[in-house]
């Protein structure tokens, strides 16, 4: 018996000595068939620098490991975490597992706040889930006297200063709100113009950005497209198979009007670069790939329809959700 589990996480072992090594500890493999799909920008490392890496599409999560089970083949076996418990993936991500040990070895016992005592401007989560020590930062929220602990809204033009959260206020609008930043903090770049009433225009946030204020101008550049980029106002849809390389950030597109006629224009100009193969990510050295990490990445691409990158972010954000049944 024990050769043969032995024997299965050798297997294992050798299947994941691939490219698709993962920074933060997933476990994954190269597709099966890596024809026809490509990454998200150029070649890139996994292992080096995960997050910013697009290749993540040529890969799939393991089988026979906990976040496998636990996020493709639950909708289909549903192999549960069983009340009081649930899937830590911060800790069990990469641990060998079959539906049959799945609560023995991808389950963690939720921690309770029962014995936690709060001090008395906040109050007792009474029914947080979650892993790890019960603390006093992670079982008690602040209360309805304080800045953060009430549903009241700032009026028009002000937000909610965050730096005072635990503040026991007087006046909600006078001690927990902060004058909205305006536009005119932003100078708009070249290749751009001030977005109409730019003067009196406010952000949301603690402060502007171009994408709020301004508006491109008739003669552009492509680092002005995309999705990712900083200074992004339009999103073009590059083909599947290109994308908004770096390299072209400073490429002018003239006559730029939001048209069918001027999108094309922009499309042909920006998106020129081709996105790397799955193919050659797979056959690509470990030595070449980390070299070219700080090139590769995602930027501002369109993208065929992501499987391990998106339940990879979706496990990543809800850190701390339960798989009971």
């Amino acid at each position: 018996m024990n050769f043969i589990m032995l024997f299965a996480a050798a297997i294992l072992a050798c299947a994941l000595a691939s490219n698709c090594v993962h920074s933060e500890g997933y476990k994954l493999q190269m597709k099966a068939n890596v024809t026809d799909w490509y990454c998200d920008g150029g070649l890139c490392s996994m292992a080096d620098d995960t997050k910013n890496c697009g290749c993540g599409d040529c890969c799939d999560f393991a089988k026979g490991t906990c976040v496998y089970l636990a996020m493709v083949e639950r909708p289909r076996t549903a192999p549960f975490c069983t009340a009081g418990s649930g899937f830590d993936h911060t800790k069990k991500k990469g641990v060998a597992a079959t539906s049959v040990n799945f609560q023995a070895n991808c389950c963690t016992k939720y921690t309770l706040c029962t014995s936690i005592i709060c001090p008395s401007s906040m109050i007792l989560f009474q029914n947080k889930l979650f892993f790890g020590a019960a603390t006093e930062a992670a079982c008690c929220r602040h209360g309805t006297t304080t800045c953060s602990g009430v549903s009241t809204s700032c009026s028009a033009g002000t937000r909610d200063d965050t730096s005072k959260a635990a503040f026991v206020f007087s006046v909600y609008q006078t001690d927990c709100c902060l004058p909205k930043p305006l536009c005119t903090s932003v100078t708009c770049p070249a290749g751009t113009k001030n977005k109409v009433g730019y003067d009196t225009r406010t952000c949301s946030g603690a402060s502007c950005d171009v994408g709020t204020c301004c508006d491109l101008s008739a003669d552009t550049t492509c680092q002005f497209f995309g999705r990712r980029r900083s200074q992004s106002i339009v999103e073009l849809q590059c083909n599947r198979s290109t994308y908004i390389a770096e390299s072209s950030k400073d490429i002018a597109v003239t006559g730029f009007g939001i048209t069918p006629a001027g999108i094309a224009n922009a499309v042909a100009k920006c998106c020129s670069t081709n996105k790397a193969t799955c193919a050659a990510f797979k056959d690509a050295s470990a030595a070449t790939l980390s070299a070219l990490s700080p090139k590769g990445g995602l930027v501002g691409a369109s993208q065929q329809a992501q499987t391990t990158s998106v339940l990879i972010g979706f496990i990543i954000v809800t850190s701390g959700w339960s798989l009971t049944a």
